[in-house]
């Protein structure tokens, strides 16, 4: 939230003169005029208040979709080797990408908390092998699940696909997802006092799970908007606290700098290249519109810490 400081405050005064000695002839009019002169007095002197400077901000809260299942307990862990980060990938996207609902871009205008243009995108999905274009990093774990390629049941792949979904099987979890480079648990398994910032923070039955997994996201290219749920760290940064909740640039600097990762069915749909642009931001869930990424909504808590 942004703040201006308060105008400075004028104080205007009337004052009467008094030419004739006969003050009983002007005291009515005395009086007229003060009474005006502190109705002026109220009136210039309302304080006004703004958008100054950026400051780090909660989303809104996600309740009302996502509800949390108690499924995919998991075991304890703590973050992914190499950073628990999802890197960037160079792979070539497929699929047809579908016209936008009509009120998706009217949602995003009303509704975010935090807007976070021209950010450069990439493309992860679940199950994506460790090799060179993802800094030897596997996403066949996620940062808070263990088990993500096989809770969202099988390899995410770009291609073949059928829609939004990969040819081989309908996933169990939602194919419309997202990395943004923060994990609100450290390397070893403790929560950091920055996960307050998290929209699900202080979740009781999430007292050993991620408070920003599941979270949405709309996502803005061109004159197309998608929305997401969160279920990774990266690309590359898993503490970038003022970048995702607040409106620092991205601080990766790594291969394409990118700042956000998205899923085969999100790039897809928006119609983006292997490295491309859009906007973002936080999105509670009761005001996501219906889209394909409705269809399948992620519930799962992944792996206990």
């Amino acid at each position: 939230m942004k703040y201006f400081p308060s105008h400075k405050k004028y104080i205007y005064g009337q004052g009467i003169k008094k030419s004739r000695p006969y003050y009983s002839i002007y005291l009515p009019v005395a009086v007229v005029l003060a009474a005006a002169s502190l109705v002026m007095l109220q009136q210039v002197t309302k304080p006004s208040a703004g958008i100054e400077a950026a400051t780090l901000q909660k989303p809104s809260n996600q309740s009302g979709v996502t509800k949390v299942s108690s499924s995919n307990p998991g075991n304890s862990k703590g973050s992914k080797p190499g950073g628990s980060t999802s890197p960037k990938s160079q792979n070539g996207s497929s699929g047809q990408a579908a016209q936008s609902t009509g009120s998706t871009a009217s949602a995003l205008a009303s509704t975010a908390s935090l807007q976070h243009a021209n950010i450069i995108t990439t493309i992860f999905w679940a199950g994506e092998p460790a090799d060179g274009d993802n800094g030897f990093i596997s996403n066949s774990p996620s940062a808070w699940d263990e088990q993500w390629e096989s809770h969202y049941g099988g390899v995410d792949s770009q291609s073949p696909r059928n829609g939004y979904y990969p040819a081989a099987f309908t996933p169990k979890e939602n194919p419309f997802y997202f990395a943004l480079p923060y994990n609100d648990f450290t390397n070893n398994g403790n929560r950091k006092s920055s996960a307050t910032l998290c929209a699900n923070s202080g979740n009781p039955s999430l007292s050993h799970y991620s408070w920003c997994k599941n979270t949405w996201i709309a996502i803005k290219h061109g004159n197309k908007t998608a929305y997401a749920q969160w279920e990774d760290v990266g690309p590359f940064e898993e503490n970038d606290t003022a970048y995702v909740f607040g409106s620092a640039a991205p601080k990766n600097q790594q291969e394409a700098k990118a700042g956000l990762d998205v899923s085969p069915a999100v790039s897809s749909y928006l119609g983006l290249q292997d490295v491309d642009k859009s906007s973002w931001a936080f999105i509670s869930a009761d005001k996501v519109p219906a889209g394909p990424w409705r269809q399948i909504v992620t519930t799962s808590k992944g792996t206990s810490n």
